[in-house]
C-alpha cells in the first residue's frame, strides 16, 4: 500500500514510535533514505522515495519480518527527519541506562565522573540532544531547572521560554557534571554561582556556548546561552524594515565625533544593532575598539576587549585603556555607572564616535538618565547625537495565522479606527505550537537638533516636537503591526507595558 506526500513537519518526537525505530538499524535507515514510524498489527508504516526498488522493499521485509506500508516523501524532509527521529531514539535509551546508572551507583555510594572525551556515554548522548534540538528550534538560552522529581528543560525562542522536556531527577546528576567538565566549572562546588564557556560544532556550524549556574533549592539551575559564531552580522537594513529609518541611521554614523545611545530592556535586541553599527564603520582606514562584557561575537578588525572584574578590567578601566589606544571609533557595551558615563561622555566631546547601550524605557528618558548619573548638562547637550530606543515583537506565524473577531477590550485599543478582524497564529510544529515565528524591530529616534539642545542646557522636559523623533512611537508602530496582521495584540500590550490601557 502507498500513500503520497506526507508533510513530515507533522511528525513531532513525541509521535515517534520507539518499536518502529528499533526495527530498522540507523545505518541502513541513513544509507537507504527510509524512516520507520510506527507499528500498527504485523505491518510497518515507512516513509521513503518511492522508487520502485524491489531489492530494497524485500531487505526492509527481511530486516523487519512485516509488511509495509509505504509513504512518498521528499528527499530533503526525509533525511532531515531521519537524523531527528534516530537522534530521539539514543536519546530515549540514554534516559533509560542513566536510570539503571544512577541506581546502581546509589546502592554503591560512589558517583561517576564524566569523562571529558565520553562521547558514547548516556549523558553526553542526553546533553547533546537537548543542545542539538536548541539549534534546530532557533532558541537563544537553554534552561535546566532542578525540582522535586524531575528536571525541566525550557528554551528561549524569539524572547519567550517554552517547555521542552521533562526529565526523572536521576538523569540530573550526570548531566550537570558533564555540562561542568565541558566548560571548565569546579564538579565539587555546588555553593556558589559558577560561570564557564564551551565550543560546539553542530554539523558545519560554529558555535559558543556560555554556560552560567546558581544554587537553588534541589540542585543547580544552569543557563546556557547559545552564540552561532558563523552567524553573519545583522546590516543596518536587515534590523530596520522602514527604509527611512536605516537612511537615518547610516547618515548618523557619518559624524565623527559623539555619542550614540541605543535604549530599551533587556532582549531588546540593543548587542544586536551596536554591531550593524560596527559593521557599517568597520574599514582599514579606521581604528574600532569595543569594551563588552562579555564580547558575544567576534569581529574582524576591532579590537575587542572583554570586561574582567577579577583582573580589574571593568568598563571605566577598559575605557581609560583604550582612549590612549589611538581610536577613532569606541563602542561600550553598557554605561552601567556614573564613573564610564563621565569618561564616554569626555571621549565623544574630545575627538572621538562612542556608542553605547543604556536601560531606559525610551530615548527621552536617556537624557534624565545620564543627567541622574551625574553628567554636566553642558557636556551632555555638546556630546550627544541621538538615541534610539527599540523594542523587538514576535512576528505572527505564516504558517498556522488565522483572522478572528476583536472582542471589547481589543476594540477599545483602537477606539478611534474601526477594526473587523484581527490575527493570530494557533500554532503549528514550525512555530512550537506558540503561534510566533522570527521577531522584527520597532525604533523611535530621538535626534538632538538645536531645539533639543536647548532644552537639555536649560534642565526643560525634552519634547517630542516635529523633526525631532523619527517615527512614531513605539506603541503606536506596534499598532499599526497588529492593524497590517504582522503581530498581536497580545504584543502590542507587552511593548507598551500596558500602558495602552491606561
Amino acid at each position: 500500500m502507498f500513500e503520497y506526500n506526507l508533510d513530515l513537519k507533522a511528525l513531532d518526537t513525541d509521535k515517534l514510535d520507539i518499536e518502529a525505530l528499533n526495527l530498522v538499524p540507523e545505518e541502513f535507515a541513513v544509507k537507504n533514505k527510509v524512516l520507520p514510524i510506527k507499528v500498527i498489527d504485523d505491518t510497518l508504516h515507512i516513509a521513503m522515495r518511492y522508487n520502485e526498488d524491489a531489492e530494497l522493499l524485500a531487505r526492509l521485509k527481511l530486516i523487519t519480518n512485516m509488511k509495509l506500508y509505504i509513504i512518498k516523501s521528499a528527499e530533503d524532509k526525509l533525511v532531515k527527519m531521519i537524523a531527528r527521529a534516530y537522534g530521539y531514539l539514543k536519546f530515549n535509551k540514554a534516559v533509560g541506562r542513566l536510570k539503571k546508572d544512577a541506581e546502581g551507583e546509589e546502592k554503591k555510594n560512589t558517583p561517576k565522573i564524566m569523562a571529558k572525551d565520553d562521547e558514547s556515554a548516556p549523558a553526553v548522548v542526553i546533553l547533546d540532544y537537548i543542545i542539538n534540538n536548541a539549534i534546530i528550534v532557533r532558541a537563544s538560552d537553554i534552561h535546566l531547572e532542578p525540582e522535586e522529581g524531575n528536571l525541566m528543560v525550557r528554551y528561549r525562542v524569539d524572547g519567550s521560554l517554552i517547555e521542552f522536556l521533562n526529565l526523572p531527577v536521576e538523569v540530573y546528576s550526570a548531566v550537570s557534571t558533564r555540562l561542568k567538565v565541558l566548560c571548565s566549572m569546579d564538579i565539587s562546588e555546588k555553593r556558589i554561582p559558577q560561570d564557564g564557556k564551551y565550543h560546539y560544532f553542530y554539523g558545519e556550524r560554529e558555535l559558543d556556548l556560555r554556560i552560567s549556574s546558581i544554587p537553588v533549592l534541589f540542585g543547580e539551575k544552569f543557563v546556557i546561552r547559545i552564540l552561532d559564531r558563523t552567524i553573519d552580522y545583522c546590516n543596518i537594513e536587515s534590523i530596520y524594515e522602514d527604509l527611512n529609518q536605516s537612511k537615518l541611521i547610516k547618515r548618523l554614523l557619518m559624524h565623527n565625533s559623539g555619542i550614540i545611545l541605543v535604549t530599551g530592556p533587556t532582549g531588546s535586541g540593543k548587542s544586536t544593532t551596536l554591531y550593524a553599527m560596527l559593521k557599517e564603520l568597520n574599514r582599514k582606514s579606521i581604528n574600532i575598539t569595543s569594551i563588552e562584557d562579555p564580547v558575544e561575537y567576534t569581529m574582524k578588525g576591532i579590537n575587542q576587549i572583554s570586561v574582567n572584574v577579577k583582573a580589574g578590567i571593568t568598563f571605566a578601566v577598559g575605557l581609560r585603556s583604550i582612549l590612549r589606544q589611538d581610536p577613532d571609533v569606541i563602542m561600550i557595551g553598557e554605561i552601567r555607572d556614573e564613573e564610564t558615563a563621565a569618561i564616554a561622555i569626555r571621549a565623544a566631546i574630545t575627538g572621538h564616535l562612542v556608542l553605547s547601550t543604556l536601560h531606559t524605557n525610551d530615548a527621552i528618558g536617556a537624557v534624565n538618565r545620564l543627567v541622574e548619573m551625574g553628567v554636566e548638562r553642558y557636556l551632555l547637550a555638546d556630546a550627544l547625537i541621538a538615541v534610539i530606543a527599540q523594542r523587538l515583537v514576535r512576528r505572527i506565524c505564516s504558517h498556522c495565522k488565522e483572522s478572528y473577531y476583536p472582542d471589547e477590550v481589543e476594540k477599545g485599543i483602537f477606539m478611534y479606527q474601526e477594526v473587523t478582524s484581527l490575527y493570530k497564529g494557533r500554532g503549528c510544529h514550525v512555530c512550537n505550537h506558540s503561534g510566533y515565528f522570527g521577531r522584527m524591530v520597532l525604533s523611535e529616534i530621538l535626534i538632538i537638533e538645536e531645539d533639543v539642545r536647548r532644552q537639555i542646557l536649560k534642565g526643560e522636559a525634552c519634547s517630542k516636537s516635529k523633526g525631532t523623533i523619527s517615527g512614531t512611537n513605539l506603541t503606536e508602530q506596534c499598532k499599526t503591526l497588529v492593524l497590517k496582521g504582522l503581530t498581536t495584540t497580545e504584543e502590542l500590550i507587552r511593548v507598551s507595558n500596558g500602558k495602552i490601557f491606561s
